[in-house]
């Protein structure tokens, strides 16, 4: 997932390193644990309501960096009220609609993530961040389609996003694949055969 200054759940493979190993160990038992609904995500860890002040900020970009500092602060509702308020000031603001979606996808609150996602793709078709959120709710979390899913990843991976923004992409593509109708399933056996893929040919895997 992806806010526009912060990432999580990523990850990438490379077999010569063994702190990969144990890092991609970690994040299968994680996506496993998310897919379950058993995960417990402590960023919003603060239940205050929001308290509204559009009078704190002028612009857009201002209401948009209270949203990012409340949460970085861990006040996700306050952080939705920020993200709000700076769409009224600009409702083309493809940023806030991301990291409004970012943030209701860390409070497992995907279907009104996955409208805010569609509406900044609307405004930014090619908008890496969003693509791969977008990608993510359908590949673990949300009306999963896993097709959709891959069809955001191979957007970011035309647009280079490998190579600089998004270098986890090809591994949660390579779990959407795997877990197409016609294919073994993502679990410890695919996960293995996965890890002594090199990277160039996890990218390349095809769907069929």
């Amino acid at each position: 997932m992806c806010h526009e200054s912060h990432s999580a759940h990523t990850w990438s493979i490379d077999r010569s390193q063994r702190f990969a190993f144990f890092c991609m160990m970690f994040v299968l038992v994680a996506v496993v644990a998310a897919c379950q609904g058993i995960h417990v995500d402590q960023q919003c860890r603060l239940s205050s309501p929001a308290v509204l002040d559009p009078h704190g900020a002028k612009t857009a970009n201002e209401f948009l960096k209270r949203g990012d500092d409340a949460f970085d602060g861990g006040n996700c509702n306050q952080a939705i009220a920020e993200y709000s308020l700076a769409l009224t000031f600009n409702p083309n603001y493809a940023e806030a609609y991301n990291n409004r979606a970012y943030t209701y996808m860390r409070m497992q609150n995907y279907a009104p993530a996955l409208q805010d996602l569609d509406q900044a793709l609307r405004i930014r078709p090619d908008y890496v961040h969003a693509l791969m959120n977008r990608g993510d709710i359908y590949n673990y979390y949300f009306a999963q389609d896993r097709k959709k899913a891959i069809a955001d990843y191979d957007h970011i991976l035309r647009l280079g996003g490998q190579e600089s923004k998004e270098p986890s992409v090809c591994g949660h593509r390579a779990v959407a694949i795997y877990s197409l109708p016609g294919h073994e399933g993502w679990n410890l056996v695919s996960w293995f055969k996965l890890v002594l893929r090199s990277q160039k040919e996890i990218c390349n895997m095809k769907e069929s």
